[in-house]
């Protein structure tokens, strides 16, 4: 065999594929193998004989004959041997290390369960190529052409430019398995698109089957409603409710709510279709293709903040204005108009996923239609090449809606009182933070178990655009009406407690995110490590040894500051925190029998290990 140094490029045999592609040894192992890396950042540990030299098979193929003093001396009337001879093995292979490949058991870190692929013609997975020579000379273009992925001019992407899809695809991440998909036909652009499929059936229910889903679909706006209707601008008490006479269905209806709801989706649809940001790619679905994303949320955060901005302190010049306060005034309307829409949304999603070669998501198979409607039936669901709208959903318009309305409400109370409270302040500022961070790594978002496993339908369309914009900003609408002067003490607490548990959230995540892309980096190589029978690993130190979801406590740190700005006298503000630790709990052990089915007795050894 060859001995490759650490840095060589190599052409590597993906597991499972029977396929060669670009990759870089890392670092050599114990038992003749190798820790190597694919272009794509995935790391394995493969055997010496799956690892060929780029350089030495670039020789062998170009030798076609022997010396010519080697062809003088052989008899006329011997056969002709072989053109090629395998080349000489050292005498002694260079000490190895210990490395292997990379998994990570504790896959989200929810930026709220929103309750929170497929149209490209080319998968990402490229021919088979007959010799190493032809791997060579395909790995030398697309590694150019790579680069251009990057760039925001790829929007053109799956039809022009298919020799930039990058060849080292990975089935083997969280979200499929580890064979390459055999149900793929060449297209007239040179990729591959997979077959229609018959997707998993799925038996077992969550959320409490179709009864559940039903009663889900109908309690959530319900909750919207009675949570104004508790905590109104008049009172915010339960027991003062319960007298209080409901809305007229018709002050509900309000067409010009509607219109700046539907507006603002269409705004953001339309900024998410420019070529801003960067394109990159999603992970391996269960067919081996990958979907490409244009990351650009970040750009699309500014450009509304400054065009919002900018409205509502010079819009008077153009007759342009946008007055914050009514967001306030018609609050309820507002949240309405957007229950409406991710409803009718919902139904399209739903009746959307029926059309031909659509991959639908395990969850939502079940062929009940009520379940199915609520979980998401179509896994990726798309218009055109690149609008996804799935990934569309989850950041954009709610999100930046979130801390628009935060703004508004905090506009308010000056407005009415003449001064914005510290209260008011800390919590504008304590959700924009995290906005912000959210929105800043939406590439993070692929490889989290909204996007690589869960359906688009009304879970998370409502979530997206009706729930987040209009329960998690309980806390800035009380204080407007009740303007609160938190003590020197308390401000200073509940700053101490949000950055902590923004501390916590933000590096849990960066080093789960820094030890998928390279476990053998210096920042996360040191770390204990559970080996699974797949030849993956399970990270089992670091935040990640101390407990299984510590990206989560730092959620929930947060979420009880952000409710301690209303103060301790009234137990509605503190209903996000309420919320989201059931909401928490219930995703944790999703994960928890996730993982269990997934990993079998590594997993058991995981959960002893980390409480």
């Amino acid at each position: 065999p060859t001995y490759h140094q650490a840095g060589s490029k190599v052409m590597a045999l993906w597991p499972g594929s029977g396929l060669y592609y670009p990759a870089v040894i890392n670092r050599g192992l114990p038992g003749n193998r190798y820790d190597v890396e694919f272009e794509d950042s995935s790391t394995f540990a493969l055997a010496a004989a799956n690892v060929l030299a780029v350089s030495s098979t670039r020789r062998r193929s170009r030798s076609r004959s022997r010396s010519p003093g080697r062809r003088r001396s052989r008899s006329p009337g011997r056969a002709r041997k072989s053109p090629t001879r395998a080349p000489k093995s050292p005498k002694k292979a260079r000490p190895a290390l210990q490395a292997a490949p990379v998994d990570l058991s504790a896959s989200d870190s929810p930026l709220m369960e929103r309750t929170v692929r497929r149209s490209t013609r080319s998968t990402g997975q490229p021919a088979p190529a007959q010799t190493v020579d032809d791997l060579t000379k395909s790995s030398e273009s697309s590694e150019s052409a790579s680069l251009a992925l990057t760039q925001p001019e790829t929007s053109n992407i799956g039809t022009e430019t298919k020799s930039a899809i990058s060849p080292t695809l990975s089935p083997a991440e969280d979200s499929g398995s580890n064979n390459m998909s055999s149900s793929a036909t060449a297209t007239t652009d040179g990729g591959t698109s997979p077959q229609p499929e018959k997707p998993p059936a799925k038996t077992n229910f969550e959320f409490g089957g179709p009864v559940g889903a039903l009663m889900t679909i109908i309690s959530l706006p319900a909750v919207i409603i009675a949570l104004y209707s508790v905590c109104s601008p008049r009172t915010c008490s339960i027991s003062d409710v319960l007298s209080t006479k409901p809305p007229q269905l018709q002050s509900l209806l309000d067409v010009k709510a509607v219109a700046v709801v539907v507006a603002w989706l269409a705004f953001h649809a339309v900024l998410y279709c420019l070529p801003l940001g960067s394109v990159t790619w999603g992970r391996p679905l269960r067919d081996g293709s990958r979907l490409p994303y244009r990351i650009s949320a970040f750009h699309t955060f500014l450009i509304t903040g400054a065009l919002f901005l900018g409205s509502v302190f010079y819009g008077d010049r153009f007759n342009l204005r946008i007055d914050p306060v009514y967001v306030y005034n018609n609050f309820l309307q507002l949240a309405i108009a957007s229950v409406a829409v991710s409803a009718v949304v919902s139904v399209f999603l739903y009746a959307y996923s029926f059309r031909q070669g659509a991959m639908l998501a395990e969850g939502g198979n079940t062929g009940n239609h009520v379940y199915d409607f609520f979980i998401g039936r179509e896994l990726n669901p798309r218009i055109g090449k690149m609008f996804d709208l799935k990934i569309f959903g989850e950041l954009r318009p709610g999100l930046i809606a979130w801390v628009t309305i935060n703004f508004c409400l905090a506009y308010t109370q000056y407005a009415k009182h003449g001064y914005v409270s510290n209260s008011m302040l800390m919590v504008n500022i304590f959700q924009f933070l995290y906005v912000v961070d959210g929105i800043f790594s939406e590439a993070a978002l692929l490889s989290t178990m909204d996007i690589i496993s869960d359906g688009f339908g009304y879970m998370l369309a409502f979530g997206d655009f009706a729930w987040v914009p209009f329960t998690y900003t309980l806390q800035a609408r009380y204080l407007v009406d009740r303007p609160t002067q938190l003590p020197t003490w308390a401000v200073a607490f509940l700053i101490g407690l949000n950055m902590l548990g923004f501390y916590i959230f933000r590096t849990a995540n960066s080093q789960k995110d820094q030890f998928r892309r390279s476990p053998t980096s210096p920042g996360v190589a040191h770390l204990y490590t559970i080996s699974t029978s797949s030849g993956r690993l399970l990270l089992a130190d670091g935040w990640w040894g101390i407990c299984r979801k510590p990206n989560y406590l730092g959620d929930l740190m947060m979420a009880l500051a952000w409710c301690g700005t209303c103060g301790a006298e009234n137990i509605i503000c503190y209903f996000y925190f309420i919320y989201f630790a059931i909401l928490l709990i219930h995703r944790q052990r999703r994960d928890d029998l996730h993982c269990a089915r997934k990993y079998g007795d590594a997993w058991k050894e995981y959960m002893r290990r980390v409480p």
